[in-house]
Order: C-alpha cells, then structure tokens, then sequence
C-alpha cells in the first residue's frame, strides 16, 4: 500500500474526529469566496454608487478574515499533528522511516485542506444568490439579484487556501522528521508551565484592568488614540494574569474550603478543574481576548447600523429644502408643490447667519458655521418634533455669554473635540459652550455645525455677518416623490442649494450596511474559530484524562457522576472567558455610546446572546466528543 492509499484511509478513519474543525474550514470557504466574488457581481458593479464601496469593504474584510485563519490553522493543524504524534511514534518504533510517516500525514493534511476547498466552493456558488439578497437588503441597495458564479472568484478563494493547506503540510512535515522517538511517545503528556499562586500577579491582574476601565471612560475627554492603545494594552495584560494568577489563588481558596470541596462530587470536579484552569491559563485567556475583541467588533457593526436608523431623521428632515429668501422664487415652489398630488404638511422658514471666523480653545474641525435663534431653535424643534424633544425643549434656556452647540449632519462620533469646557470667539463675542445636541435642525440641507445662541446675541452677530434664510418643506406620501422633485429642480436655481429626500433616500448610508453586513459575518467566523480553539484544547484533554476516568470507574465512581464532574469542567472552561471577554466588551461599546451620543444596549446585548448561544453549541459538542472519547462510544445517554 502507498503513501497516497495510507493517508487516505487514514483521513476518512478520522473524519468524525476532524468533523467540527471540517466545518469550520468549510464556512470560512464559503464566506471568504462570497466576499472575493463580490468584486465581479455584474449586478453588484451595475450600481456604481455602491460597487466601489462593496469592493473596498469586501477586499478589506477578506484580508482580515484570511490573517485570522492563518492563526487559525496553524493552531488546529499543530493540535491535530500533537494527538497522532503517538501513532506517528509508533509507526517509527516498527521501523517505517521517518519521511515517509510525514509524507502520509502531509497527504493527509491536504486531503482535510481539498475537502474544505470543494465543499466550501460548492456552498459557496449555492448560496451566493441568498448572500446577496441579504447584503442588499441589509445595505439598502437597490439592485436585482439574479444567480451568478464568479470563476475568477472561484480561483482566488481555491489558490488561496490551497497555499495555506500546501504550507500548513510542508510545516506538518518538517515536524514530524525532525522529531525524535521519546518525544513522539510523550506528546501528551506534556504540559504548558502551570503558574504557581503569585498574589503579587493575582492583585495586580485587578488593578491593571481597573486602571486599563477607567482609561477607557476617561478617553473621550484626552487623547482618544492614546487612551485607547493604553486600555488596550492594560486590559490584555491584566487578562494574562487574572487568568495565570488571580484564579489560580481563587481556585486554591475554594480547594481548602472542606465544606464545599467534599460535598457530592465536588472534591472530583473542582481538583480538575482548578488544575484545568492552571494549566490552560494561556489558551483561556487568549479566547478572552478575541472573545471581547469579537463582540467588540460585531457590537460596533451593529451600533453602526442602529446608528443608521436613528441618525437617518437628522440627516434628512426635510422631504425638499432651499437657501433662499425671494419672494418670487417661493411662490413658484408653492405653485409646484399644489400642482402635485402630495399635500404640504410643513414649511419652515428660518433665518441663519454663516459664520466664516470662528475662534476657539480646543482643536476643532469647524471651519465655519452657522447662529441661529433661540427661539428658532425652538420653533423648528417643536416642529420636526424629534425623539426626546420635550426634554431638548426644557433644557434649552440660555444664560448671557452661552450657547448650544449642535454637530453637524454626518459627523458618527465625535472623539473629544466637542467635551469638557470649550469656548467659542466669534468676532468679540465669547461663547461658552452649554450643551451638545444631535438633533433635526436643517439637515443636508446645511450641512454644517450650528451654534444656538440668544435673540439679543443673535442680532448683535448680524450686523457682521451674512444672513440666509433657510426653506425646509414636508409633503405627504414622500418616498413617491420622484416626479415632484424632479419639477422643483427646475424651478430652483442651483445657488439655492436645492436638496431633496429623493436625491438621497439613503444612499449615504450605503457604506454603513455594507460595513455592517459584512463585519456581522467576519464576527461569525471569528466566533466560530474560537469556539473551535477551546473544543481542540478541550478534545486533548480528554485524551490525556481517559485512563484517569476509567480508574474512577473502577474505584466506584458512577457514569453519571463522571458525566456531571466532565459538564461542569467544559462549562467553565467555555462561559470564563465568555464572561470575562463581554465584561471588557461591555466597557468597549460603552465608549463607543458616548461617542455616538447613543444607548447601544440593544446592539451590545444582541452581540453577546449570539455569541452565547454558538458556544452553547459548541459547548454541547465538545461535552458529546469529550464523553465519547473517555467512554470510547460506550456512553448510554446525553
């Protein structure tokens, strides 16, 4: 028998074993193909607005994922070569020569790496059709969807991921022929450095991510940039040692505690698991890590899209809106508008003045802006009627030398530039800044920033600077506007600045969608391949455990108590670093809320319960292959 025929019938021998890694490999496939092939959807391309912004935010999502994957199967590819080093050690023991044994698994390794590649594409071309509606519907793209194959498409994702198993093989290969016989056989047995109970380290694990918090809710006020590196590498830091040091002597305590440590079967399963906890400290605190990195990442995809559903009222207010304060030129936009089947439901009409020398004690963006009313401020807010206007109306009064200061459409999030005790100079005029707003004032109409200051102020101000009157008009039924926008375009000179609800519906917001859609899926690869890391981590413990349960067996221990005290191993194993991951997260995305001016709860908590519920399932597999290994295929229930 070759070398092909061996490796072979050795991979689908160990098919049910590569099973869920399989899995994995092949969704990566399928996601990674669907992103490269939206590069060359004819129909993707079609949409000119749109296909530019697809590519960019396909190609560079693809790069990510594949970096990712790299590490990704390095990690499986080394755990899978670690749990056969025994049989590879066997097969030198009988006198087979070293690189033949490294060529079968080589082979072998590929034939896991085609399997992916074949399965993955064929899903891949299945499901494009549903990927794209979904994208479409998701960035709000308005294109039809018709079922279509990209061979270049096709080509990328197969040579990419042929080199990846190609170098994952030859790594796999080299491997095996420089292994010598002693450390084939005691693979297994050895151990990562087990922490003693440092309580410097254990101590110190609380106050780094303490400290590491307080940066990240202080970094809207500083130097956002720096603050966030600062969190970053404090929180990762304090995540080694709390899972090196501080559970370590947290397990310690609870192993001294008599009167829980000999109740039932506890005096099994928390030894285990506190020497789990100790031994695999570097793996779990790493999936921490990527798991607040992961929900980190999906939570701002998401907030992104809630951020598109709310802030879209802000942007467009208006159904049409003009700068301009002809008498004439009014009055033939009426005569359209009574001409039309839609009814008017509101004309604004508000005078502003555009400030072109603007002064102030923190770096800005602002190189110009516009004053308005108070009690235009007012007048347009009891009007649009946004969400929460009351309170704005209550909290609107204005002391002598203050304003309010409301960000201008477009602006996501503001990084500090607009916190804290800032005063803006315009000409003479000293203006404290009282309050920031996001609210509907004049939309993409102006799009600028707008400081709300006093009548008196106001009047002051205008008689240095140029004022403008700004038209802001809803009609009824405005998404079947079409026709009437297109008659007002004629009307309307282009020095008033004539813009409609038509001209955008949205088609700012594409870009956000399509970030959203497409991080929400990289998010689940990520989920995917770090559920996949702690159920191979998981898997070689139990390889390492089987003779232990067995003796257990014997000694009188009952196959329900063994299955409890292994349930509760992988459970803690899994939901530590789940809880610990969407702590730090939580304190992520609570930034990002303030950035925003937003309450993300809603995104945060959809972030974490998707991620809990895949690890529930990987949690019950790897629970299912855990038993199935110590009880070889004996087990009679779960």
């Amino acid at each position: 028998m070759n070398s092909f025929s061996i490796a072979y019938r050795n991979f689908k021998s160990n098919l049910r074993t590569y099973g869920l890694h399989l899995a994995a490999m092949i969704f990566a496939v399928v996601v990674y193909y669907n992103f490269m092939s939206l590069k060359y959807n004819p129909e993707v391309l079609q949409v000119q607005k749109a296909s530019s912004k697809v590519t960019t935010a396909a190609n560079s999502t693809a790069v990510v994922l594949l970096i990712f994957l790299v590490f990704f199967i390095w990690y499986s590819s080394s755990f899978f070569l670690n749990q056969r080093k025994k049989e590879i050690g066997i097969y030198t023991f009988m006198g087979i020569e070293k690189y033949k044994i490294a060529l079968i698994f080589a082979i072998e390794t590929l034939f896991l790496g085609l399997t992916s590649i074949i399965v993955g594409l064929g899903l891949g071309m299945l499901l494009g059709k549903l990927f794209m509606m979904a994208l479409a519907k998701v960035a709000l793209l308005s294109m039809t969807i018709s079922f279509f194959v990209s061979i270049k498409g096709l080509a990328e994702t197969a040579v990419t991921f042929l080199i990846l198993f190609i170098i994952t093989a030859i790594k796999g290969y080299f491997d095996i022929t420089r292994s010598n016989l002693i450390d084939l056989f005691n693979a297994l047995r050895k151990e990562e450095g087990m922490p003693k109970a440092n309580y410097l380290k254990g101590i110190l694990s609380l106050v780094l991510i303490g400290v590491g918090y307080y940066v990240s809710v202080i970094s809207v006020k500083v130097d956002f940039m720096l603050a966030a590196l600062t969190t970053i590498g404090l929180v990762v830091w304090g995540t080694y040692w709390l899972f090196g040091s501080f559970f370590t002597i947290a397990s310690k305590h609870l192993t001294e505690r008599k009167s829980i440590l000999y109740k039932g079967i506890n005096i099994i399963s928390i030894s285990n698991l506190v020497f789990k906890i100790r031994k695999n400290y570097r793996t779990l605190a790493t999936i921490a890590v990527l798991t607040a990195t992961t929900i980190t990442a999906f939570g701002t995809v998401s907030s992104l899209r809630y951020y598109i559903n709310q802030n879209y009222d802000i942007e467009v207010p208006y159904t049409f809106s003009f700068i301009s304060s002809d008498a004439g030129l009014k009055q033939q936009v009426a005569e359209t508008i009574n001409k039309s089947k839609h009814d008017l439901l509101l004309w604004e009409n508000v005078n502003y003045l555009k400030i072109d020398q603007v002064k102030t004690n923190y770096r800005t963006g602002d190189t110009s802006l516009v004053a308005l009313k108070l009690s235009d401020f007012k007048k347009l807010t009891k009007d649009l009627q946004p969400k929460h206007y009351q309170r704005i109306l209550e909290e609107t009064a204005l002391n002598r030398g203050e304003a309010f200061y409301v960000e201008k459409p477009g602006v996501i999030m503001s990084v500090g530039q607009n916190r804290g005790s800032r005063i803006i100079t315009i000409d003479k005029l000293n203006l404290a800044i009282r309050n920031y707003l996001r609210t509907p004032l004049f939309g993409n109409g102006v799009p600028k920033a707008a400081i709300v200051i006093r009548d008196k102020d106001y009047e002051t101000l205008r008689e240095r600077f140029n004022e403008q009157m700004f038209n802001g008009i809803i009609v009824k039924n405005e998404e079947e506007t079409k026709e009437l926008a297109g008659s007002l375009f004629k009307v309307i000179p282009e020095e008033a600045s004539y813009f409609s609800y038509y001209q955008v519906h949205r088609s700012s917001y594409d870009y956000y969608g399509i970030l959203y859609f497409l991080g929400a899926f990289m998010a689940l690869v990520f989920i995917i391949a770090t559920g996949s890391i702690i159920y191979f981590k998981l898997l070689s413990d139990a390889s390492e455990d089987k003779d232990k349960y067995q003796m257990l067996r014997k000694i009188g221990m009952t196959q329900e108590e063994i299955v409890k005290s292994i349930s509760r191993q992988i459970g803690v194993s899994f939901s530590l670093p789940l809880v610990v991951g969407s702590i730090h997260s939580l304190l992520a995305i609570r930034v990002l809320s303030k950035l925003l001016n937003y309450n993300l709860i809603v995104p945060t908590v959809i972030s974490i319960i998707s991620f809990t519920v895949i690890y529930g399932i990987f949690y019950y597999c790897t629970t299912r292959k855990f038993l199935d290994i110590v009880f070889e295929g004996e087990m009679s229930f779960l």
